[in-house]
Parts: structure tokens; C-alpha cells; sequence
């Protein structure tokens, strides 16, 4: 669990990052069918990115964090381990918070998705229907 939710940030962060850079540049553009190539390629390399793995020749202390966090969630994850446990008392509830906070923010989406779907249903139904030659 606590690889996938490594994954889910980096991830993240990619799609974060790549679509600031689309609304900031390309967002303007009337190549409508270039502006659907490019935020299919955002998802497609967010989701790819985060496996690529960056050799380094020496571990710089801008690295040291992100290996701590992994190591910390990788540990939160195997809870049957007590020596895990007692190096990581707090990695738990971190974790349970993310995963919370990721799917309160799936669920706000999806009601939200929800919501304009039937205003969209509500509009065409409530529109006015008319008879053009043989076709309605």
C-alpha cells in the first residue's frame, strides 16, 4: 500500500506540474484537436514518469527526504513488523490521513461530476422538440 501511495503522489505531482505548464502556455490555442494530443499525452506521461528511475552518481541532501517519506510509508504499510512500528510510531496515522484526504478529494469529484451530468440531462429534457421533415 505504501508503494502505491508513493506512486499516487508522484504521479500527482507530474500531472500537477504538466497541466500548470498546458494552462499556462497551450490553453489559448484553437488547434482544438493539438489540445486533446497534448492533455492525453499529460496523462499518459504522468502516469509513466514516476517509473522512470533517475541514476545519480552521489545522494545529495535534496534526495535524503523523499527516501525518508518512502521509507516511512514502505514501513507504515507492514504493520505485523514491531521493530517497523517502534521506529515509525506516527507513519500509520500519516498514512491513513493521505489515503483520506485522496479519497475525500475522489468523492468531491465525483459528486461533482455527478451534479453537472444532470443539469445536462435536466437542460435537454427540458428543451423544446420539433419535427424538421420526416426526422424528429
Amino acid at each position: 500500500m505504501g508503494t502505491f501511495l508513493v506512486f499516487i503522489i508522484k504521479s500527482t505531482l507530474c500531472l500537477t506540474v504538466f497541466y500548470l505548464f498546458y494552462r499556462l502556455l497551450l490553453s489559448h490555442d484553437t488547434f482544438h484537436r493539438m489540445n486533446r494530443v497534448m492533455l492525453l499525452g499529460i496523462v499518459l506521461l504522468s502516469l509513466a514518469l514516476p517509473f522512470v528511475k533517475w541514476p545519480t552518481e552521489t545522494s545529495s541532501l535534496i534526495q535524503q527526504p523523499l527516501h525518508n517519506i518512502e521509507y516511512l510509508l514502505l514501513m507504515a504499510s507492514q504493520s505485523d513488523n514491531a521493530s517497523a512500528a517502534a521506529t515509525t510510531p506516527h507513519a500509520g496515522k500519516i498514512l491513513n490521513g493521505g489515503i483520506l484526504i485522496y479519497f475525500t478529494g475522489i468523492l468531491f469529484c465525483l459528486f461533482q461530476f455527478l451534479y453537472s451530468l444532470l443539469k445536462i440531462i435536466r437542460l435537454i429534457r427540458s428543451g423544446e422538440k420539433r419535427r424538421v421533415g420526416n426526422k424528429i
